[in-house]
């Protein structure tokens, strides 16, 4: 008995009869509710689809220019969930359209760390390009590379505010 299945010398009979018997160990039923699984997943979670993306592809092109750095999905998701607008713009975007973006791009020297990633819409991240944001203060705190204080930094420059105050005056 071969079910319509053709055969080549070899009577694929049992074979189909053991899946009907139990079909939740056919390969190809299991492909399609796998399918149906990760379909039903991204629809209801869509930033932890959308951060496990961007962590991914962020990732690999840090490894393909050798940036340092490792981005996590769960670092990504907190970020999605705490700012959903966009940080040129200023404008609320649906996740759709919101992209991770570098503030110090790969290609001058920037890490893959989360201090160096911002939420962008795709039309301001694609206008930005590989420009640097000057006017940018660091979220957290570090030695000023002048007097050596601990206190919030200019991501550019290195310097505290009193520190970069001052030269600019100069």
């Amino acid at each position: 008995m071969t079910f319509g299945f053709p055969t080549i010398g070899i009577d694929l009979a049992p074979h189909r009869v053991y899946y009907r018997l139990m079909p939740y160990k056919d390969p190809e039923v299991r492909k399609l509710k796998q399918k149906v699984y990760q379909r039903r997943y991204a629809d209801r979670h869509p930033i932890s689809v959308k951060a496990k993306k961007a962590s991914w592809h962020a990732n690999k092109k840090a490894k393909e220019v050798g940036a340092k750095g490792l981005l996590l999905k769960q670092e990504l998701v907190d970020l999605f969930n705490l700012y959903k607008n966009c940080i040129f713009c200023k404008e609320y975007k649906p996740l759709s359209e919101l992209t991770i973006d570098h503030i110090i791009p790969f290609s001058r020297n920037g890490k893959n760390t989360i201090d160096n990633i911002q939420v962008a819409c795709f039309a301001c991240n694609m206008q930005k390009r590989e420009k640097i944001d000057k006017n940018r203060w660091a979220v957290k705190y570090d030695n000023c590379r002048e007097c050596g204080t601990i206190e919030r930094y200019h991501e550019a420059h290195g310097l505290c505010v009193r520190c970069y105050e001052r030269q600019r005056i100069r």
